[in-house]
């Protein structure tokens, strides 16, 4: 196991109200650290360890974020426009609200994730996981690459869980550009909650 001293460690550490912009922080600890509203812009924060932060309505746009882990982290209304998370997990990551526009997203796995109402707008998804995230009410226009689902959506007013060929129109349908690759709804959903069905997608 890595240890974690030697690198820059602010597990648990509260930054809030710090500006951070530009800062070297390529395989920090952060596991739990409060970066509420921090500034973050064009930060490198590359190999970063940030599961479980808190990055509500932080600023990290156009930071580097390759390989970075985001396990459960809040990014509530964050901004990470044109940032950069090639690789990166995100398993379970709260991204409600936030502002991904053009984002590179490339071979970054976000199973769990909930991007409801949030901006992934001219997104380039290539070869990303989406395994069981929450899509509902999410811009998803001119959002492009081969992606794996299957993703939960919004359908007649229910949140429905798409996948193949449903969740293929239901991308065409709201102007992305991207091709689906992945298994069939109920073969990824073993346990699939209650409030949630599978369906096709029609709208």
């Amino acid at each position: 196991m890595e240890n974690p001293t030697t690198e820059f460690c602010g597990i648990y550490l509260d930054f809030r109200g710090a500006d951070l912009s530009g800062a070297e922080l390529w395989d920090a600890w952060l596991n739990n650290a409060n970066l509420n509203s921090v500034i973050l812009r064009d930060a490198q924060l590359g190999n970063a360890r940030l599961s479980d932060s808190d990055l509500v309505q932080a600023d990290l746009t156009e930071a580097a974020l390759g390989k970075v882990c985001l396990d459960r982290a809040n990014l509530t209304e964050a901004c990470l426009e044109d940032a950069h998370l090639v690789r990166a997990t995100a398993f379970g990551a709260n991204f409600t609200r936030a502002k991904l526009n053009r984002a590179d997203l490339r071979a970054a796995d976000f199973s769990d994730a909930n991007f409801s109402g949030a901006d992934l707008s001219e997104v380039d998804a290539n070869h990303a996981h989406f395994s069981r995230a929450v899509f509902v009410e999410a811009n998803v226009s001119d959002m492009t690459g081969t992606i794996w689902g299957p993703v939960i959506v919004l359908k007649d007013d229910k949140p429905t869980a798409l996948d193949g060929v449903a969740l293929q129109t239901w991308f065409d349908n709201h102007n992305a550009k991207v091709q689906v690759i992945s298994k069939s709804a109920s073969e990824s959903y073993p346990n699939l909650p209650a409030e949630y069905s599978l369906g096709s997608a029609s709208n």
